[in-house]
């Protein structure tokens, strides 16, 4: 192997683009014995496999590693993930003359429900746009690896509802609906850290900095998106089902041990606090007295520590 073969290799693990292949260096490989040696090819095989280059590139102390993260799928197969799984999907099946679908041909079209129980399905997702090509993988050489840009530099998040219904795919007021809403919630017109598509809940943001979608900023989305939906007119008389991604990490609420008094009846920003114990079991603990004479006060961040069971150093 020549210099300008391995020159090449380094050059082409150090792009920020994954598209090199063992398959382009062996193409290379023989290109050049073609044109070093001046003869003309005359069979379709290579000259060096593509097979030895892969051995060649590891010779050289490139890796073909992963190039991002995967589904995870650990724990999916589980008894009770599967019996959800099976409950989840016939709750849809059993009532799916109640839904808007679509006609599965060449020209879909739409069959309204005609039951009573009209309900329109309604999706929150996001998605987030990078620049730079990502592909599953990649080789690799240590000193010459490229940044990474799966979740860092420049990205752009966007998080929508998609609505299955026949007025459109994404949730949307018209603007006399959306001059009806802003009269009865005027701070929709307010300003916010994230940027709200006109007359909808969409959000989007630039990530990189602070700024990011999370549990907060979610919860504060969907209280914007309750306020509108109710002004949407084709929506009247309509049930709603909605699919939350990760609904369990969007809606939790992070609170700080600075927000909760020490001594009972000080400041206690939640009634309760829930949990999953050690048994997966839901367990609920009041923060404030229920009976006694302190019924209706806080009980104090030692006494909610002693009722979820934490070790409180004697002092």
């Amino acid at each position: 192997m020549t210099r300008e073969t391995i020159f090449l290799l380094v050059d082409a693990c150090s792009q920020k683009s994954s598209s090199f292949k063992a398959a382009d260096l062996a193409t290379f490989i023989d290109e050049r014995y073609y044109t070093i040696n001046n003869l003309k090819k005359s069979a379709n095989n290579l000259i060096r496999s593509i097979e030895n280059c892969r051995l060649d590139i590891r010779r050289w102390g490139g890796r073909h590693e992963a190039n991002s993260n995967h589904s995870y799928f650990e724990g999916h197969e589980r008894v009770d993930v599967i019996t959800h799984r099976k409950e989840f999907i016939q709750h849809f099946l059993s009532r799916k003359a109640e839904y808007y679908t679509i006609t599965n041909d060449e020209s879909p079209k739409w069959i309204i429900p005609t039951t009573p129980h009209r309900t329109i399905l309604i999706c929150h997702d996001e998605s987030i746009f990078r620049s730079g090509e990502i592909s599953p993988h990649r080789w690799i050489i240590d000193d010459n690896a490229p940044f990474f840009s799966k979740g860092r530099g420049c990205s752009h998040m966007l998080s929508d509802f998609s609505v299955l219904h026949p007025s459109s795919s994404f949730f949307r007021l018209n603007q006399e609906e959306w001059n009806e809403a802003t009269r009865k919630y005027p701070e929709l017109l307010q300003d916010s850290d994230i940027t709200y598509e006109k007359h909808s809940a969409s959000a989007a943001t630039n990530i990189g900095g602070d700024l990011y979608m999370d549990n907060s900023s979610v919860l504060e989305q969907f209280e914007k998106f309750f306020k509108l939906l109710q002004f949407k007119k084709e929506f009247k008389g309509h049930w709603f089902e909605i699919f939350v991604d990760t609904a369990r990490t969007h809606t939790k609420r992070q609170y700080s041990l600075h927000d909760f008094g020490k001594s009972p009846g000080t400041r206690c920003p939640v009634p309760t606090i829930e949990f999953i114990d050690s048994k997966n079991v839901k367990q609920t603990v009041n923060c404030y007295f229920t009976t006694g004479n302190l019924k209706g006060q806080s009980k104090g961040l030692l006494d909610i520590a002693l009722d979820l069971d934490i070790r409180v150093p004697v002092t």
